[in-house]
């Protein structure tokens, strides 16, 4: 399992994950809440607490990441459809995506904040 390049894959977009909202939490650090919606037009709609963007977020990400690579080690392979390296690898790759769209968004917000 820890040389294959999927697990490889999630394991470096966990870390990377986790390094950025440690990131994160010391740049809005001076904010209660920070936006968790923002509309068509990217100005925010809805705020939640800090804690909740900082933290709960990336750990339901890599939550979901490591549930999905453990079917992937655990499920016989012929119940598996598809490539599940390339599956895995593609998730790693739209979860540290995601995250730094949403650590783009909330720097945005902060800076038009002051």
């Amino acid at each position: 399992m820890p040389d294959n390049p999927a697990f490889i894959s999630a394991i470096a977009a966990g870390v990377i994950v986790i390094a950025s909202a440690i990131w994160a939490e010391y740049r809005f650090r001076d904010f209660d809440k920070l936006p968790a919606h923002f509309g068509p037009t990217l100005k925010p709609t809805w705020y939640a607490p800090r804690f909740v963007m900082v933290w709960v977020v990336p750990a339901s990400l890599i939550g979901v990441l490591g549930f999905v690579s453990w079917l992937v080690w655990t499920l016989p392979r012929d119940q598996i459809n598809g490539d599940p390296v390339t599956g895995i690898v593609i998730g790693s790759a739209a979860i540290v995506a995601s995250q730094g769209l949403i650590l783009w968004l909330l720097t945005r917000w902060a800076r038009q904040q002051g």
